[in-house]
């Protein structure tokens, strides 16, 4: 059983209003669609999990007529949980049922970034995935990735960070910031970045904090089960 892991690229003509927003938005990462139900009227419900300012998201949710109504829920300062109703545009739709086909499974979450990109993980046979493939939408690109025998989802720690902090540690990794002795710098990851050294500093140590902070947490609770 193989899992694919692909790259839809969107147009400025097939991209969603909320998705825009993230891409031109300073204080919104991603959003994570987690679970979502599609009815035959057109009107479907998702729940996201979303990485950034949740004030910023509201407004942009009021000013769309892409949603019809949603809720959120605050899980901490830099993430929340967002309920949203919405009747699906005709592109959503036929991407929608390029998915929905009989042999494909779509492992949740979808992952819609700042760069204009979702990312997702399907279980497949090769030959669905070519079907699939040839029924995306017109305006949409699409890359697959990876291809891997699926072997379950573990514990994802690289999920609880945002996408800025992920580029930092990703490009620090590369550079050799964290190898012995040290080999690249915190200049060197912000030149990358496109950033002032002291902003890349605060996203390398938040990654950091939070990476260790998940992994204690793990190790605690794995013990506490034994």
């Amino acid at each position: 059983m193989r899992s694919f892991e692909i790259v839809l690229a969107y147009s400025s003509a097939t991209i969603h209003p909320v998705h825009e927003f993230i891409t031109q938005s300073e204080v919104v990462d991603s959003e994570r669609l987690l679970y979502g139900t599609v009815t035959d009227d057109g009107l479907d419900t998702f729940l996201f999990q979303v990485k950034g300012e949740a004030e910023a998201y509201t407004e942009a949710l009021d000013t769309t007529t892409a949603v019809e109504r949603y809720d959120i829920t605050v899980i901490d300062e830099t993430s929340f949980y967002a309920y949203l109703e919405h009747e699906a545009p005709e592109i959503d739709e036929s991407l929608l049922a390029a998915f929905s086909r009989p042999g494909v499974i779509v492992v949740p979450p979808v992952e819609f970034r700042a760069d204009g990109t979702a990312r997702l993980t399907i279980i497949s046979d090769g030959d669905e995935l070519q079907a699939l493939l040839a029924e995306i939408p017109d305006g949409i690109a699409t890359e697959v990735t990876r291809i891997v025998e699926y072997a379950g989802e573990p514990s994802n720690l690289l999920s609880t960070l945002s996408s800025r902090q992920l580029e930092a540690i990703s490009i620090g990794v590369d550079i050799g910031y964290y190898e012995i002795p040290r080999q690249g710098s915190v200049e060197d990851i912000a030149r990358q970045m496109n950033c002032a050294p002291g902003t890349a500093a605060e996203h390398l140590q938040k990654a950091e904090s939070q990476l260790l902070t998940a992994i204690i947490n793990q190790r605690e609770g794995a013990a506490n089960t034994e």
